[in-house]
């Protein structure tokens, strides 16, 4: 078992100390590790990050319909967020497992993601009832964080094309147009400029190491733009 020193480091990543400490031994433990395993936390534990992170998204994105609710969602509980979640805290190292799996970063990588969710569990349960699942929302949070600010901005980029040429369709009987402005050199970081028409109306430029990027970025500016002249309500 993973000595107190290394738990108290542990603890300390992960922005909580418990009150038992069984709790946290057993979130560590896999299921090859013997029976008191981390299985019913874990699934505690998945229960509590998807209630926290359908109430974010719910609270955070009132302008989002349930459709891409439901996706943002299903990117932030998924199997690789989780395990990047898990490396970035250094969860791995502390996991106990059987002598049939490998240890510390030789773990399979959904391992160390159950783990995350098991951790979880203990915490809402090592918890008193009137605060548990607002210190679980809490640290569910904070951990994700870095994850659900990468997942805005690519999620609002990589769909701005298809968002704007449902808006122009709809209100204008229109396309979008995207004109490439300028080609830099091939190892120019913002090789390609790429500029906006809808109608006569030119929207600002964007710059990206390709066109496809670059055509993204110039649809969210002008989604930005119309949003900013009150032209898209959502």
């Amino acid at each position: 078992m993973t000595e107190p020193a290394n738990l108290d480091r542990l603890e300390e990543r992960l922005g909580y100390r418990f009150n038992d400490r069984s709790l946290l031994q057993e979130a560590l433990t896999h299921a090859s590790a013997g029976d008191a395993n981390n299985e019913r936390l874990e699934f505690l534990g998945d229960a509590v990050i998807n209630l926290v992170v359908t109430e974010a998204l719910f609270r955070n994105l009132p302008l989002h319909d349930e459709g891409k609710l439901t996706e943002l969602k299903g990117v932030l509980v998924s199997r690789n967020t989780l395990k990047r979640v898990a490396e970035s805290l250094g969860i791995a190292e502390y996991i106990h497992t059987g002598s049939g799996l490998p240890s510390g970063s030789e773990l399979p990588p959904s391992v160390a993601g159950n783990a995350l969710e098991a951790l979880l569990g203990a915490i809402y349960l090592d918890c008193p009832d009137d605060t548990r699942l607002h210190r679980a929302r809490h640290l569910a949070l904070r951990w994700l964080q870095p994850e659900i600010d990468q997942l805005q901005h690519h999620w609002g980029r990589t769909r701005a094309k298809q968002e704007l040429q449902i808006w122009c369709q709809r209100e204008l009987g229109v396309l979008p147009v995207y004109e490439v402005t300028n080609t830099r050199d091939r190892e120019a970081e913002d090789r390609f400029t790429v500029q906006v028409r809808i109608g006569e109306e030119v929207f600002t430029s964007a710059a990206a190491p390709n066109k496809k990027d670059a055509e993204h970025a110039a649809a969210w500016l002008a989604i930005e733009g119309l949003r900013a002249s009150g032209r898209i309500v959502e």
